[in-house]
């Protein structure tokens, strides 16, 4: 009985210190730690993304107005043709 109690308490004595203290009085701190690296990160992508979006928003912005350039400049030489066009005589046709 005596040898039961004697390793029972060895057994309790050897779970104690496979826990230390300071890793309960750790807890918060390391939940503080993570919390804080977790929104750290959060917000890091959130920028990330911020900035990812106005770059795609701005490619397409810059890529309509090369577009609308384009079509101006097409829509100039067409009318420059039609006025070319109508200020030529015009010539019979042969046969």
């Amino acid at each position: 009985m005596v040898e039961t109690a004697r390793r029972s308490s060895i057994r309790s004595a050897a779970s104690a210190a496979a826990i230390p203290p300071v890793a309960a009085d750790a807890a918060p701190a390391t939940f503080i730690a993570w919390t804080a690296a977790i929104s750290i990160g959060v917000g890091i992508v959130s920028r990330a993304t911020e900035y990812a979006v106005a770059a795609i928003l701005a490619t397409a912005e810059t890529w309509a107005a090369l577009g609308a350039v384009a079509v101006n400049h097409c829509a100039a030489d067409v009318s420059e043709a039609r006025d070319l066009s109508l200020a030529l005589p015009l010539q019979p046709a042969s046969s």
